[in-house]
């Protein structure tokens, strides 16, 4: 009960999530995202429910991951244009 209404939070929440449309397109596609394609087709096939079941703890763990590296990235490029903004004031003022 508690997971499916913290689930159902997360839907509604401002949490990113990979949406897929970013997976590799072209003429080539990347040797490693290929063998884990293979593997994941390999442990489906082992041992459906355990795979799933993980496949989707890993997702709903990458995006709480992305969204707090996100929000740190965020305050950093803020807090450093706000320095720059306080120190280009600060020579304007020291210059008249």
């Amino acid at each position: 009960m508690v997971e499916t209404v913290t689930l159902g939070l997360l839907m509604f929440s401002r949490v990113r999530y990979f949406s897929g449309k970013s997976w590799p397109t072209g003429d080539r596609i990347p040797t490693g995202f290929l063998f884990l394609i293979v593997l994941m087709f390999v442990l489906l096939a082992a041992d459906p429910p355990t795979v799933l079941m993980l496949i989707g703890v890993v997702y709903v763990a990458s995006g709480l991951v992305m969204t707090v590296l996100g929000r740190q990235q965020w305050k950093n490029r803020r807090s450093r244009r706000q320095a720059k903004n306080s120190d280009s004031s600060a020579t304007d003022d020291g210059d008249t």
